[in-house]
């Protein structure tokens, strides 16, 4: 199925091609839902950002929907405010990691 077309990194991990999209879903029940329901559906790439407020939602949506975190391509992206320096880079993505 196409969900589950991928591309290979040149690090070897595989990159599904299509993904969910979590910038116009509200935090709270309907993003962790629809998450939730596109992992059962086969989709293994979710697409999110600290601005969307929705991070934690997207977590437990993965963790809902029975799958290792290991077995999703989560994408994040830093807030323009975090592009300072290393330090503020690295708290940043720790910040979304949990």
């Amino acid at each position: 199925s196409r969900a589950s077309s991928s591309l290979t990194l040149r690090s070897g991990l595989q990159m599904p091609l299509l993904g969910l999209g979590t910038r116009r879903l509200k935090p709270g029940a309907e993003c962790r839902d629809a998450v939730r329901a596109a992992l059962r559906s086969g989709y293994r790439l979710i697409d999110t950002s600290a601005t969307y407020d929705n991070e934690e939602d997207v977590g437990l949506g993965i963790s809902a929907a029975g799958l290792r975190r290991e077995d999703v391509f989560l994408v994040t992206k830093l807030p323009p405010s975090e592009h300072g320096d290393l330090e503020d880079v690295r708290e940043a993505l720790e910040g979304s990691l949990k």
